[in-house]
């Protein structure tokens, strides 16, 4: 009403709009507007690269503290411990003396012998298990009667056995093989292709030739299968 009454007494006058002013406010408030948007969304997005940033070395710091450091090898380098020795292994037979050796029968091979193999029992798995069979020495002097032709070496020795219980045995339950070396010295002078082995019978005191007797004169060499557990002579008759 008020602009009608003014355009009535003043008919040249001219008039704007008021929405013309409404209109640039509201670009400018616009413009202001997507400017201040900008400004936002571009300090968004540096916030959110840092944060990125921020995040990754948090990520790295966690995956570097996860990682386990390496075990050093022990022993040098590139070289693989060394495995532990394995144990050693029980002999068949204790270690015999010059004058007497014994063994106890496992149910298996095994080797009974005096030192440098001068006499040597070798038990088979016929042979139960068990037994103690003993190689001992003799002096020759008080043995009556003296074995057959020249004594080779002083090899007159004494086979003997008990069983478990420790009773003495007369016999052995399965053959062994009783084997005797000599030297060269031993005959000097003796004809060793007539090396051999007897035994002393009780029942008649007389001495036999050893059963099952093998020789061999090229390496001094006498050897018998037995049973019997008595009193062994090596001789040249």
């Amino acid at each position: 009403m008020v602009v009608e009454s003014f355009l009535n007494r003043h008919p040249d006058a001219v008039v704007f709009a008021q929405g013309t002013d409404d209109d640039g406010g509201d670009d400018n408030d616009d413009a202001d507007n997507d400017e201040d948007d900008d400004n936002d969304d571009d300090d968004d997005e540096g916030d959110n690269d840092a944060d990125d940033d921020d995040g990754d070395t948090e990520e790295s710091d966690e995956d570097f503290d996860n990682v386990s450091a390496p075990v050093p090898p022990s022993g040098p380098a590139g070289v693989p411990p060394a495995a532990a020795p394995p144990a050693s292994a029980s002999p068949t037979a204790p270690a015999g003396s010059e004058t007497q050796a014994s063994g106890t029968s496992t149910g298996g091979d095994s080797t009974i012998a005096l030192s440098g193999d001068r006499v040597v029992v070798q038990v088979f798995p016929s042979m139960p298990a068990g037994l103690t069979i003993t190689i001992r020495l003799v002096d020759p002097a008080p043995v009556p009667p003296p074995p057959p032709g020249t004594l080779v070496g002083n090899l007159i020795f004494r086979l003997e056995a008990q069983d478990a219980s420790g009773t003495p045995l007369t016999a052995l339950p399965a053959e062994v093989n009783l084997a005797v070396r000599y030297t060269d010295q031993d005959v000097a002078g003796l004809n060793k292709q007539q090396a051999t082995l007897s035994w002393l019978d009780p029942a008649d005191t007389r001495w036999k030739s050893a059963p099952k007797l093998a020789t061999d004169p090229s390496t001094n060499y006498v050897a018998a299968s037995v049973t019997a557990l008595r009193t062994y002579a090596l001789s040249v008759p």
